[in-house]
């Protein structure tokens, strides 16, 4: 078997471990492989094993129970990433509970507004002015109509829509919905990261229960009682222990049918100020915008229209 990168021979961590652990760290906030090996191989030049590395490697590593210290079930290593971020990643992996998002603006919508008459894209341009030396305001301007060279049938959108006024719509006009939004994911994360915890351990209880209890029978069976009410004084103590992680699960599924409406974590603000973490949020989230003429919504029940600009005379 091949050594994992960041272990030495002796299965302790070396040097690299900081790699695998900004690995987990960037898979779990939503980023996908090829993001992940540019964004290593950026920070770790001197890591030269990275240059032939490809972005299915990156996915290899993640799924490794090296990254836990484990081989074939057995704890033989050192541990570079703990039990709860390398378990919630699997859960990541299977399900594809969050989707790969791959930034390739600096510009904090980009991607997020669609025209609602086709459904595609309204990418963000400007042009440069070569007699003032300056670009003019950026504009919305269907990607459809972008590619054919003339306004779609479809599109329902106009020739162009100012930016500043998406900006407002998003960061002003419907800022608390958005907070509110990624207020309920963040909250969600943490319960399924700990239900994610307690069904391991609810599992690991149920097979030592089966194995006293296969002690128990096989005890009896040889008329051992003293060693068969021993193993049942076992079995009790975990049934306990199940009862008890059962019951903080229910409780945890109550939990999420909850509404947390109005309520906003505050680390979150700092988001709306970052623009590539703002943009790959809202992707995660599917929180895109439509625009229907000179009107922006998320949903029809609240919209922003947008009626020119008032010159001062």
């Amino acid at each position: 078997m091949r050594r994992p990168f960041w272990l030495d021979r002796e299965g302790n961590c070396n040097e690299y471990k900081p790699i695998i652990s900004d690995i987990f760290s960037l898979y779990l906030s939503g980023q996908g492989q090829h993001n992940i090996l540019n964004f290593i191989k950026d920070k770790y030049p001197d890591a030269s094993f990275l240059e032939k590395t490809n972005a299915s490697t990156v996915m290899g590593w993640i799924s490794k129970e090296s990254a836990i210290g484990m081989w074939r079930g057995n704890k033989v290593y050192e541990a570079a990433i703990d039990e709860d971020t390398y378990y919630l990643a699997q859960d990541i992996r299977e399900n594809r509970k969050h989707k790969n998002v791959r930034s390739n603006s600096e510009w904090p919508l980009s991607g997020l507004i669609k025209c609602k008459g086709c459904g595609c894209s309204m990418n963000i341009q400007e042009s440069y002015n070569k007699k003032n030396k300056r670009y003019s305001l950026p504009v919305l301007r269907c990607s459809l109509t972008q590619r054919v060279g003339k306004r779609s049938p479809k599109c329902t959108s106009k020739g162009t829509f100012p930016l500043v006024v998406a900006h407002y719509f998003y960061f002003e006009y419907s800022r608390r919905i958005i907070l509110e939004r990624l207020t309920k994911s963040e909250l969600n994360k943490e319960r399924l990261q700990q239900e994610s915890l307690l069904n391991r351990q609810l599992s690991k209880l149920k097979s030592k229960l089966d194995n006293y209890q296969a002690v128990i029978e096989e005890e009896e069976e040889a008329g051992n009682t003293k060693a068969a009410r021993h193993a049942i004084k076992y079995t009790l103590a975990i049934e306990d222990e199940i009862e008890d992680i059962q019951n903080k699960l229910q409780a945890l599924s109550q939990e999420s049918r909850v509404e947390s409406a109005g309520l906003i974590l505050p680390d979150l603000i700092e988001s709306t100020e970052e623009p590539k973490r703002f943009n790959v949020a809202m992707h995660q989230q599917q929180l895109f915008a439509f625009l229907d003429g000179n009107r922006l919504y998320f949903n029809k029940e609240q919209s922003f229209e947008y009626q020119g600009f008032e010159s001062e005379n």
